[in-house]
Parts: structure tokens; sequence; C-alpha cells
């Protein structure tokens, strides 16, 4: 028993003068103050920074709207459509003739954009494909790989 109640004097005696070494060490503090200063701005520049997906960038700087509905044509020259969730945004798209549609895989799995007119060819996740609409018409199209996938381009 005394040689237990020794060994447990001895962890007293070294914690509580660990303890008092380590909190008199004013370098010691001062680092872990910058420590916990630093961790806190970074939570806080995590939590205001604004992050958007992919399809929502290309939106904006494209100036389409979304939802773009069939009964809105795009004024621009220039549309986007995402290919997204093994789906096309949007699934219908209203163009002036002359409007360039750029399509913009993001999906991880393989996607194509084929029509009746065009064929991207295999678009793997980042790829993109254009096309430029120059006669008024619709032009509806598929993913070859994934058939239930369509959209529609409809030029007035």
């Amino acid at each position: 028993m005394k040689s237990g109640k020794s060994t447990w004097v001895i962890i007293r005696i070294f914690t509580k003068n660990a303890c008092k070494k380590i909190f008199k060490d004013k370098e010691y503090l001062d680092l872990m103050k910058d420590f916990v200063y630093l961790f806190l701005i970074l939570i806080l520049l995590t939590a205001c920074s604004k992050t958007q997906s992919p399809e929502k960038q290309v939106l904006e700087q494209s100036n389409v709207q979304e939802p773009l509905s069939i009964d809105r044509a795009t004024s621009a020259q220039s549309a986007f459509v995402a290919i997204k969730d093994f789906k096309y945004a949007p699934a219908e798209i209203k163009v002036a003739k002359g409007t360039t549609i750029t399509w913009m895989q993001q999906d991880s799995a393989p996607h194509t954009v084929t029509g009746d007119e065009f064929d991207s060819g295999t678009l793997s996740k980042g790829k993109t494909y254009s096309r430029t609409f120059d006669e008024v018409g619709t032009y509806e199209y598929i993913c070859t790989i994934h058939p239930s996938m369509k959209g529609k381009v409809i030029v007035s």
C-alpha cells in the first residue's frame, strides 16, 4: 500500500509541477492564444465564403436566368445547358436564331448531346460542347449512352 501511495504522490507532484511550468511559460500561452485566434478566423472565413455550384456560376456568367422555360427566349447570342444528375438543365430551351448553346458536362458518368443534325461525341466530366443554331426550328436531342435523357432546343 505504501508503494502505491508514494507513486500517487509522485504523479501528483509531477503533473502539478508540469502544469505550473506550462502555464507560467508566457511564450507557450501566447502561442496557444495565436493558435486559437487563427482557428477562429479560419472558421469565420469558411462560414462566410460564398460557394456556388458550377451550374449556377455558368448561368450567372451567361446572364441566363434559371430555370429557362420554353416560353422565354434568350436575348443573348449564347446560352448554356448543364448536364447534371442524368438530366439536361434546362431540358427545353428557346433561343433566337444565331444563338450558340454550350452544354457543360458536370456528371461523373459520360454523356452525349446527339440530335439528327449534331453529335457531341462522348463528353466526360468538365467537358463542353457548343453548337450555333442558325436555322429556325425545333431540335430534339438525347444522350445516346442514357436514352432516357432528352432535351429540346426551339429556335425562333
